[in-house]
């Protein structure tokens, strides 16, 4: 699940039981323990999926300013 540059990707399968969501979505792409709780699986994976496009732009932009050097 870590990716080139140590990002977090998302996996090609669905987690079946409650423990495999936590520690998918909490431990792993941390996403806070009250969003997962308290909010619908629909916006936890959206908040997962924004996340890790985030952090892949992310380190798009160092590898960029690297090269630059």
């Amino acid at each position: 699940m870590k990716g080139k540059g140590g990002a977090v990707h998302l996996p090609d399968w669905e987690p079946k039981e409650i423990e495999d969501y936590y520690t998918l979505y909490v431990q792993i792409m941390g996403i806070s323990e009250d969003a997962f709780w308290y909010s619908d699986i629909g916006f936890v994976k959206t908040a997962a999926a924004n996340k890790q496009a985030f952090e892949k732009w992310m380190n798009r932009q160092s590898e960029a300013k690297r090269k630059k050097k």
